[in-house]
């Protein structure tokens, strides 16, 4: 497990919230150390369904206006308001991996992508030191 230190805006409160890496068994991946800041998931591993080899999210994408087509398990982003961090998931979820990092890097977010099929995370920002 990896403990991940991420001082938000201030130094005023801290907490120990976990990203799981498997949903299929509740582990945790790893622990954030939070002070002043927020951490949001985003993911289809508990909400979907499979039609014809495809998973369905629950979430919509947008250009579509149906359910996301094989997205990531989950997209987790660390932002200084929970917020912030939890509409920077659900987009990073819509974007899915290649064009969510790209702009997560632009924009100088931390993300931590799990897919179904992968044992390792993809990630930028505070989640790749």
């Amino acid at each position: 497990m990896t403990r991940i230190p991420f001082n938000g805006c201030s130094d005023q409160n801290s907490g120990l919230p976990d990203i799981t890496s498997n949903p299929d068994v509740r582990a945790a991946h790893s622990m954030l150390e939070l002070q002043d800041a927020a951490v949001a998931t985003s993911g289809h591993y508990r909400h979907w369904i499979d039609v014809a080899g495809h998973r369905l999210s629950h979430t919509i994408d947008p250009q579509l206006g149906m359910p996301l087509r094989d997205p990531p398990a989950s997209a987790s982003v660390l932002a200084c308001d929970c917020m912030s961090a939890d509409a920077c998931a659900t987009a990073m979820m819509v974007l899915g991996e290649a064009c969510g990092l790209a702009l997560a890097e632009k924009l100088g977010l931390s993300v931590l992508f799990f897919k179904h099929d992968q044992p390792k995370a993809i990630r930028c920002g505070r989640f790749a030191r």
